[in-house]
């Protein structure tokens, strides 16, 4: 509710969905009934609190303890994108990085916005297959702190 103060933007888009507004695509802005629904999502989906405990926590505990048979601890990294990508499409980097390297491209930073839709950086999370990729993309990753980083 509070978002639209700071807003100089049209004020209609609020009220449409907030996910659009420029101030919380680009993460400067927190809405807390984001938390309240990731909470009701625990009852119907039990692997989502080992989920982000795992993307908010994991990172200074013991590995050992998430070691499970095929399940191995991850962590979230931010990658460049590789300059051979530059102008291709999502589903190439994503088809390298999971066959060749072992790591799981979960969303898309996108520092310097190519169109005229977004005016601030955004975040793109399970990006389509055809998203051109910019060299200035940075690219979130699940990687094991088992292997190296590439």
């Amino acid at each position: 509710a509070n978002m639209k103060y700071l807003m100089k933007e049209d004020r209609n888009a609020l009220e449409k969905d907030h996910t659009l507004c420029p101030p919380f695509a680009s993460g400067k802005v927190y809405i807390n009934s984001i938390l309240d629904k990731l909470i009701c999502q625990l009852m119907y989906n039990s692997h989502l609190n080992t989920i982000l405990r795992e993307l908010v926590v994991s990172s200074g505990l013991s590995h050992d303890d998430f070691t499970s048979g095929d399940v191995f601890p991850s962590e979230l990294f931010t990658l460049p994108v590789p300059s051979s990508f530059d102008g291709k499409p999502f589903v190439q980097l994503f088809q390298f990085l999971v066959s060749k390297q072992n790591i799981l491209p979960i969303g898309l930073y996108r520092q310097h916005p190519t169109d005229d839709f977004a005016p601030l950086p955004y975040v793109v999370t399970a990006p389509p297959r055809d998203l051109v990729l910019n060299k200035e993309d940075q690219i979130f990753t699940l990687i094991s702190p088992l292997m190296s980083l590439p």
